[in-house]
């Protein structure tokens, strides 16, 4: 944010637990019930109305002349509710401020208003009237990184509008119950395509990226145990310490020393593996940044004292036996002959603010004869064009917030989640290429069943077999082999122009080139029961027209028609393909 590097966080703390969201749905939930102390506290102490903590406090005891209740020979403050605090204009409300006891009746008037229209209008509605009435999202703005804060506020009113509940309960119902599953929701995308995506490393499993950058490798982790271990051969074990005579230390027991290091051993092992899937994310280029210190020690000085995941990775590319004069005043490059790809490392002074230019080492300078061409973004950038013809799957992944499905927690139990759902997991996995003959299918497919709004995990788990039943009925297939034997692009979106100022933008399910032959491959999960149907049901679904839009923009981009295949997995219970 310092430096206005567009970002967003992908999981992280998760969207509902951001704090501008947060406050939002806390706002919602003390208009639905007033009485609720703790939401009302949060909602006016929140930046819509931000009373002082001296005004809560005084809305909820007063001044000193509260009743009293009598408890033997001690007598007690009685608190009062902050909902009955906000109607004693001639009590509580005169304790405070002036601006503060404005603020609580300007919030009292809003909340009764509000809580009139609760269960009547739908929840889109409640919640924008809040947002204009309190002026939220300009409030957001006068804050760093503001315009990040207003999206997701943005995102959670449209998340409101497409779920077309009228009750606010039950719409927090739904948020809570995406928490309870540990569903993340990511938060709002950047305007521009070139913004920074920070997640997790568990959120990255299975994505890949041009650039990728393993931040703060140097850390090495909590590094103990704690007081109780659970073992799966000694059970629970507990580290009842003794004081050794004579000595700083304390005895610990053997069982608990013996279950430390089984813990230790689990967590290197967790660690590594957490490595390996961070690093093996980049496509082209990894970055690994972390701090280090250099030794002092007399035996073995200018040693670069390395820790947690640096540690490791410094000890196979030979960064562990660098050895330095001197601490750098200055960056300093290393090179760093690993196997036959050459590394770079780059030793940056530990310095109070930003690196200047004058700051920079010659070596470092690229000479501006000599300097490569800037590349654009690694990202496109979105780029708006008027009048511009989309296709459907192009306007679901361009629309802001994408589209989710609210409240898919059955009533009764299903086999399977909807079919759209199994058709979206289907795609996904089709879009990196995974099958269920690779380990780990299911947990790869979990967080989209998560992600798609599913919730329950029995349904769960039958979407995932339904994708997993049309995915392997799809290896059996000839074209599976052709396809795994080609140069492929997935998901690739084009925009073209058409018929001299037609335009045209979509996303291709998947292009393969064999033997110079450009193929269009476009894939269908629609349960046809009857083969003999199939064509009827591609004119009404008008999928011929939407392959041969595919097909033209291709030719144009590509410089030669493209065969165009139309796949459908579930067709009469076999794979059927349409040319």
């Amino acid at each position: 944010e310092r430096a206005s590097i567009p970002f967003v966080t992908v999981a992280g703390r998760g969207f509902y637990d951001r704090p501008e969201v947060r406050d939002v749905l806390n706002a919602l939930t003390a208009i639905a019930d007033p009485t609720d102390d703790l939401a009302l506290a949060g909602l006016l102490r929140s930046p819509a109305f931000a009373l002082t903590d001296a005004a809560l406090y005084l809305l909820r005891w007063g001044n000193g002349n509260r009743k009293k209740e009598s408890q033997g020979e001690k007598e007690k403050w009685e608190p009062v509710s902050l909902w009955e605090a906000l109607h004693d204009d001639g009590g509580q409300l005169n304790c405070l401020d002036p601006d503060d006891a404005a603020r609580a009746r300007r919030a009292r008037q809003l909340v009764t208003s509000l809580h009139e229209l609760a269960g009547r209008a739908p929840v889109a509605e409640v919640l924008k009237r809040f947002l204009d009435a309190t002026h939220y999202r300009a409030i957001l703005r006068l804050v760093g990184g503001g315009q990040r804060l207003v999206r997701n506020v943005d995102k959670l009113l449209a998340d409101a509008h497409r779920s077309r509940l009228v009750g606010i309960g039950d719409f927090l119902e739904y948020v809570q119950a995406l928490r309870d599953v540990g569903a993340r929701e990511g938060e709002a995308p950047v305007e521009a395509g070139g913004a920074v995506q920070l997640m997790t490393v568990h959120k990255a499993k299975g994505l890949e990226f041009p650039l990728v950058v393993i931040a703060d490798a140097a850390h090495s982790g909590r590094g103990w145990s704690g007081p109780l271990l659970i073992e799966s051969d000694l059970g629970v074990v507990l580290d009842l310490t003794e004081a050794i005579p004579g000595s700083k230390t304390n005895a610990h027991p053997a069982t608990y020393r013996l279950a430390a290091w089984q813990d230790a051993l689990m967590d290197e092992a967790e660690e590594r593996r957490l490595l390996y899937v961070a690093a093996t994310r980049a496509r082209e280029k990894l970055i690994v940044s972390g701090h280090v210190k250099i030794s002092q020690a007399k035996k073995d000085p200018g040693r670069l004292l390395l820790g947690g995941w640096l540690n490791w990775l410094g000890a196979v590319i030979g960064l562990d036996e660098v050895r330095l004069p001197a601490t750098p005043t200055a960056p300093q490059v290393l090179d760093l002959p690993w196997e036959s790809t050459p590394l770079t490392c780059v030793l940056h002074p530990l310095q109070e603010g930003p690196v200047t230019a004058e700051e920079t080492p010659a070596e470092l300078e690229v000479p501006t004869s000599q300097a490569a061409p800037v590349p654009g973004d690694l990202v496109a950038p979105l780029v708006t064009i008027e009048e511009l013809e989309s296709d459907e799957k192009t306007q679901d992944r361009e629309s802001e917030p994408p589209p989710r499905v609210w409240r898919i927690i059955p009533r009764a139990k299903r086999p399977t989640g909807p079919a759209w759902v199994v058709g979206k997991l289907v795609h996904e996995a089709l879009r990196r290429w995974r099958f269920p003959d690779i380990p780990d299918f299911e947990p790869f497919l979990y967080p989209y069943a998560l992600q798609a709004g599913l919730t329950d995990r029995a349904e769960i788990a039958g979407a995932i077999g339904e994708a997993r039943r049309l995915l392997t009925r799809f290896q059996a297939h000839p074209l599976y082999a052709e396809m795994s034997a080609a140069e492929r692009y997935h998901e690739g979106p084009y925009c073209a122009i058409l018929d001299g100022d037609s335009k045209s933008a979509g996303i291709v399910d998947a292009l393969y080139r064999s033997n110079d032959q450009w193929t269009l491959v476009e894939f269908k999960t629609d349960e046809i029961r009857n083969p003999a149907e199939l064509d009827d049901h591609i004119r009404q679904r008008k999928y011929d027209q939407q392959v041969q839009t595919y097909a033209d923009a291709l030719t144009q981009l590509l410089g030669q028609k493209p065969r165009v295949l139309l796949v459908f997995l579930n067709c009469g219970r076999e794979v059927h393909v349409v040319t």
